[in-house]
């Protein structure tokens, strides 16, 4: 077509050279001089084919205007176009469905108005129409936007210059990114429910008491997890069901204690935390506000901006009334959905096999403690039975046990290890309750016989107690503690290696409380002279490190000998 109509116009062009100017202008209806009837017929032909041309030009641009339309009515994404003065001049059926208008209600309407409806223009637009002059025109950056339905755009506006550079038109496509949004929450609320998971874990493993573990498990909740609020409440079988509020963060636990949170099936018990415990099962409710259960907590609620909570029940086994719960507050409506609720049931879960754990640890501690002072109880009973043998005696033992325990402490022992010497010293002399009452008390020296008699007090004692299980070596304590580094101890002769640790520790306190006291055969030598004894004899008969620790406790440290 552009072929034919190039040539129309050339034929046309010749005909008018051809056919000249009109000279007579008075002779309207005569004919022209030097123009013949079949000239005209050729004009008016040419002049057909041009107005053709010009028709099928237009029905293709109209044709290709419609195809336009089409194609931006088939995007599902809102698109309008604005002028400089924010007023629509086009949009597709996507944005008039969305601002639920006719298309001739909404041309040269602000669009604002329309969709999004708001108080204003968007960021992007609003200043361009402020820098209208010439020059470059940047497109916005992408802008977000939510609407009453709670969906969320993003939109993408690009300006449209006249020919001489000025802003005048802005289009807009406002995509719809609710899901993806939605998506990228989800996801932020996986990671922070896993972040507060393994802080809570790692909770668990250093706590080492109850209120302490509760304390630290709310502030997690808070800190890590983001959530506005989190309490651990415990049902109380009182009259009224209630819940203790043990630990709370975002609320004030005077808030749940007037009115009281109850767990039983009445007016105060309809709050998650209060159905967990009664049902024993996880409890979710979303707008709490909408109804009356939460309404002595609507303003705390209000302040928070709390658009879901939960109640997660805390027992120690299957099949067991929750003994409590943990209550959290959330600010989006669909929180505690999918992984997020998953990993917080977990994590309740792992709150309460601690405070299991920790309440066996205080019961165990609790019935050592009670063991252990039976024990002592009964060593005491021993103690003085023996005592009340050998009068001039009375009181070593006891002496030695401490002695025994400073020096052990001053050597770096774990307490466990102080606690066995501490018990071992107080029954040391145990096997000299088989040596007659005179020989111990004799007031001058022993015969070889006597003296022979004593030396077997040691291995007399063990006999006694190796058959009881102590957790500490007692027994062997008892058996060693005359043995010597160089063998020349009793009953065994042993020597260096093959003598227990905490029986060295037993031999040089007995030998410095026995030098500093009287003895019915002599009396008192004094500190100074048991230290000087220790001090030569360190590293032959006794323990260099012992005899150090002993020594440093009397001189550097300046304690006093138990009275």
């Amino acid at each position: 077509m552009a072929g034919k109509t190039a040539g129309t116009r050339s034929e046309f062009l010749d005909l008018k050279a051809a056919t000249g100017p009109r000279r007579d202008h008075s002779d309207r209806q005569g004919a022209q001089p030097g123009k013949s009837p079949d000239d005209d017929s050729r004009t008016r032909e040419a002049l057909l084919f041009m107005l053709e041309d010009l028709a099928e030009n237009r029905r293709a641009i109209e044709h290709a205007h419609r195809e336009w339309l089409q194609s931006v009515d088939a995007l599902r994404d809102p698109v309008l176009v604005h002028d400089a003065d924010f007023r629509v001049l086009r949009c597709n059926r996507a944005y008039a469905e969305r601002a639920g208008l006719e298309f001739r209600d909404i041309i040269g309407k602000l669009y604002w108005e329309c969709f999004p409806k708001r108080d204003g223009p968007l960021h992007g637009c609003s200043i361009a129409a402020v820098e209208a002059g010439p020059g470059k025109h940047e497109d916005p950056p992408e802008e977000e936007f939510t609407v009453d339905t709670g969906e969320t755009f993003a939109s993408r506006s690009f300006h449209i210059l006249d020919s001489s550079g000025r802003y005048a038109q802005e289009l807009h496509i406002f995509e719809d990114i609710t899901e993806r949004k939605r998506a990228e929450q989800a996801l932020r609320r996986l990671n922070r429910s896993l972040r507060t998971l393994s802080a809570g874990n790692e909770a668990l493993v250093r706590a080492t008491n109850e209120d302490g573990l509760l304390k630290e498990m709310t502030r997690i909740l808070c800190e890590v997890g983001g959530y506005p609020i989190s309490y651990v409440g415990y049902a109380n079988d009182d009259a009224g069901q209630s819940v203790e509020p043990k630990e709370c963060v975002g609320i004030e636990r005077s808030a749940l204690l007037h009115p009281a949170v109850s767990w039983g099936d009445n007016e105060r018990g309809q709050s998650v935390v209060g159905r967990a415990i009664r049902l024993g099962e996880t409890q979710l409710q979303r707008n709490p506000l909408a109804g009356a259960t939460y309404g002595p907590w609507a303003e705390i609620l209000r302040a928070n901006n709390v658009a879901a909570v939960i109640g997660l029940p805390l027992r120690t086994s299957a099949g067991e009334r929750p003994f409590g719960a943990i209550g959290i507050a959330a600010t989006e409506s669909n929180a505690f959905n999918g992984n997020e609720l998953e990993l917080l049931e977990e994590l309740a879960g792992d709150l309460a096999y601690g405070i299991a754990n920790l309440r066996a640890r205080v019961e165990q501690r609790t019935a050592a403690e009670k063991l252990r002072q039976s024990l002592e109880n009964t060593i005491g009973v021993i103690t003085a039975t023996m005592e009340s043998r050998d009068p001039h005696t009375a009181g070593h033992q006891r002496r030695v046990a401490e002695l025994s325990t400073a020096i052990a402490r001053e050597m770096g022992l774990a307490s466990q290890a102080l606690e066995g010497i501490h018990f071992g010293a107080l029954i040391h002399d145990l096997g000299k309750i088989q040596v007659p009452a005179e020989i111990l008390a004799k007031p001058t020296r022993l015969s070889k016989l006597e003296f022979e008699l004593i030396k077997a007090h040691p291995q007399a004692g063990y006999d006694i107690l190796k058959g009881i299980e102590f957790p500490w070596p007692v027994a062997q304590m008892v058996l060693q503690h005359h043995e010597r580094l160089d063998g020349t101890g009793y009953p065994n002769g042993a020597k260096d290696g093959d003598i227990a640790l905490e029986a060295r520790i037993l031999a040089v306190a007995d030998v410095v409380e026995a030098m500093s006291s009287h003895r019915p055969y002599r009396p008192a030598l004094g500190i100074d002279a048991a230290l000087a004894e220790i001090i030569q004899q360190r590293g032959k008969l006794y323990d260099s490190d012992v005899v150090d620790a002993c020594v440093r406790l009397f001189k550097e440290k300046r304690v006093a000998f138990p009275a």
